[in-house]
């Protein structure tokens, strides 16, 4: 037997995502939704066509909306399911995706006027949120939320209101959430003021970046990202701005989002920058200056899913930065870059010679980007000192931050030698 959800795009009925009695995928569009006026793609890799995806190119796109590893093994889990099943798992979570997607079980389109219930987030409740994200990811069967989030940290999407108030959508088909509440990762110290420093130094620099606020339940950190696939309309209400991840974009399974198992390249991203985006030669630039801060603060985790492009109004271009986080003050993670800088996975072993090759072989392009290095590597050490001064006088400090800091002001040195 066949099983189908119904695709939602915007509120608008786009089309239908079915699985066969043998498990395979497939997605194809509504002919209504094709022949209507100003219709635009769920993807790069999902073309407006008549035809059906195949299983492949389907299972790559609606796998992308789910959360990552072993977050989606856990949510599986918990809910009963194969975390090999991206179908029957965005059944239950698919309500309230990234961008503005939603998956429903009808072609209806609900009543806008419907007003959600919503309970006030105390300390106390937040707290023990954040210990059920640990065992319960997006408090799957907890009937709180119908909701997925892409991603292989602990998080949950929630209403909240930075004048007002915290409330958590019971049901967010008609309430999107405006932002994401990440707990810090138990294994690794610190992880939330490390994620809230690199944020901020990015912020600092004046790169495009999610807003980033550090909160504390009972004393314990977590993060609140305001999430910029959304927006306030004319009319103050929250809207949805569609979104996708390079490897949606690129028909990339996310299991495979690192280089190394067959991810996108630094190479392969500016191509799909140069191909889509409504302003490529200034979004090529805000990516090349993201892999340059990542490279010098350690994030080495700066893989495919962690670039997305925003589709607004016919309109495509690079989302800001989401995700920023020194990996390599924690030993017992990899040091190898996600995603190779000409050729090179290894930090210790990158050269000048390397950064050229992932821009065009003339001397306007590698003046341009030595210019970049050497701006970054002048400045950004100067900025995490003065950031992390600052933050210590409104009380925010950690032992991180002077990590952070020694390997900013180690690759800093390194990229000065190079001229």
């Amino acid at each position: 037997m066949t099983k189908t959800l119904f695709v939602h795009f915007n509120k608008i009925f786009v089309g239908i995502f079915e699985q066969n009695s043998s498990g395979r995928l497939s997605f194809s569009y509504d002919q209504k939704y094709l022949k209507s006026p100003q219709t635009s793609s769920l993807s790069i890799s999902l073309p407006l066509r008549p035809e059906p995806f195949d299983d492949k190119t389907t299972r790559a796109f609606f796998s992308g909306l789910l959360p990552d590893d072993h977050q989606r093994e856990i949510l599986a889990k918990n809910l009963g399911l194969s975390p090999r099943n991206p179908f029957a798992l965005l059944s239950k979570v698919g309500g309230d995706c990234a961008g503005a997607i939603e998956m429903r079980n009808s072609t209806r389109t609900e009543n806008s006027k419907k007003v959600e219930t919503t309970i006030a987030l105390t300390e106390a409740k937040i707290n023990k949120i954040i210990d059920e994200l640990r065992i319960k990811p997006l408090l799957a069967g907890s009937n709180k939320a119908k909701l997925s989030l892409a991603g292989a940290q602990s998080k949950l999407a929630v209403f909240f209101d930075e004048k007002k108030k915290r409330s958590l959508p019971r049901l967010l088909r008609n309430t999107p959430s405006t932002h994401i509440l990440k707990p810090i990762i138990p294994s690794f110290p610190d992880s939330s003021h490390n994620e809230f420093f690199c944020m901020k130094l990015a912020e600092e620099i004046n790169l495009d970046v999610a807003k980033t606020l550090l909160k504390f339940a009972e004393k314990k950190p977590y993060l609140l990202i305001r999430r910029y696939d959304r927006e306030l309309d004319s009319k103050g209400r929250i809207t949805r701005i569609h979104q996708e991840d390079f490897c949606q974009a690129m028909s990339i399974p996310p299991e495979l989002k690192y280089q190394q198992e067959g991810g996108p390249s630094i190479l392969s991203c500016l191509s799909l920058i140069e191909k889509h985006s409504s302003q490529a030669a200034l979004d090529k630039l805000k990516f090349l200056r993201a892999v340059i801060f990542n490279f010098l603060v350690g994030n080495s985790d700066a893989h495919g899913k962690n670039f997305s492009f925003l589709h607004q109004k016919n309109h495509t271009k690079l989302a800001p930065l989401y995700d920023l986080i020194s990996t390599t003050i924690y030993s017992q993670l990899d040091k190898n870059m996600a995603m190779k800088i000409g050729k090179v996975s290894d930090p210790e072993r990158l050269f000048l010679v390397h950064w050229h090759i992932i821009i065009a072989d003339n001397n306007t392009a590698k003046s341009s980007l030595n210019k970049e290095l050497k701006t970054f590597a002048e400045k950004l050490p100067i900025a995490a000192k003065n950031l992390r001064e600052k933050l210590q006088k409104n009380g925010i400090s950690s032992p991180v931050f002077d990590d952070i800091i020694a390997v900013i002001n180690k690759r800093a040195a390194r990229i000065l030698g190079y001229f």
